[in-house]
């Protein structure tokens, strides 16, 4: 979690945006550019998927956690702190995480299932 962090205090202290008027028209010359759910920062050749947030620390919970079981809910605990979540909220970012990386098609095994206790990251890292 601790890159999700660093992350964050970095697009943080992005310059403010300026007025670039080279054309006759002023327009707000940023860096970066919000559309939809996504965050565009060029410079950085960074695309963030906003609502995708649950998912990434879902992810780097138990990428921190190699091999260990990672309890259902210690992970709602620390992805939704504060907040009531049902189950099947884990269950759906835990399946859109699979969809994303490929899970499924051969050699493709990043993410264990322990039924009815939590999650597993297996990957070699």
């Amino acid at each position: 979690m601790g890159q999700v962090t660093a992350l964050t205090r970095a697009l943080a202290k992005a310059p403010s945006p300026q007025v670039d008027p080279s054309d006759g028209v002023q327009r707000v010359k940023s860096a970066y550019q919000t559309f939809g759910p996504f965050t565009f920062h060029p410079a950085r050749h960074l695309l963030l998927f906003i609502s995708a947030a649950a998912r990434w620390k879902i992810l780097a919970e138990l990428v921190e956690r190699p091999g260990e079981l990672v309890s259902k809910d210690e992970l709602t605990a620390r992805v939704w702190p504060n907040t009531v979540v049902e189950e099947s909220n884990l269950k759906v970012n835990v399946c859109a995480l699979r969809r994303a990386s490929g899970e499924g098609q051969p050699g493709r095994r990043y993410i264990a299932t322990v039924s009815g206790r939590g999650y597993r990251f297996v990957a070699p890292i």
